[in-house]
């Protein structure tokens, strides 16, 4: 039959493990979540700059071609009102520049937009590796230590003194169980040793 001691301190160990292995599923679990709503605000980011972009592309696009227009329009107004030379050159150069600016003011938008996003992304990271943070992962050795005092515990409210195993003298369990390896007869007075 099994000492009740013996059966408690297993129970405790057994206990200690079931602790840890759920920690670890509790902080896994967790993990898991804290990736899978990064993800989900990452591809929301991705979508806004793809939008952001296109509605860019076609700005630019339209800019272009109201530029056409309107450099096609001073060309043939010039040519119906035999106007040449250099006033009519700077008037296109203007029409063309201020499509330029319009331009590059779409781009400096879009870039900004962008560097916007990549730091909302930057922040998904930081929240994401918080929320992973807030479950500690447990410690093989923190978990081992804890079975070894719940054991000790149970052994010192049992009433039984701990072994001496490397005590002075012949009174230690080490001593004991050489000389009764020996044949010395010291062994009998720790019934601990197997004799």
């Amino acid at each position: 039959m099994c000492d009740p001691v013996y059966a408690v301190m297993a129970a405790q160990a057994a206990q200690g493990v079931a602790s840890h292995q759920a920690q670890s599923a509790q902080a896994s679990a967790n993990a898991k979540a804290a990736q899978a709503a990064a993800m989900s605000e990452y591809r929301q980011l991705n979508m806004q700059q793809r939008q952001e972009e296109t509605i860019a592309a076609q700005r630019k696009l339209a800019a272009q071609l109201q530029e056409a227009e309107l450099l096609a329009r001073g060309t043939v107004a010039a040519g119906e009102a035999g106007v040449a030379g250099r006033s009519v050159e700077d008037v296109l150069s203007n029409i063309s520049r201020g499509a330029l600016e319009e331009q590059n003011i779409l781009t400096q938008n879009l870039e900004a937009y962008n560097r916007q996003l990549d730091e909302q992304r930057t922040g998904v990271k930081t929240r994401a590796q918080s929320r992973i943070n807030q479950v500690a992962q447990p410690s093989i050795l923190g978990t081992g230590l804890k079975i070894a005092s719940d054991a000790s515990t149970v052994y010192m409210v049992s009433g039984r003194e701990f072994p001496n195993f490397f005590g002075s003298g012949n009174d230690d369990l080490v001593t004991r169980s050489l000389k009764a390896a020996e044949g010395k007869g010291v062994a009998g007075k720790d019934p601990r040793v197997i004799q």
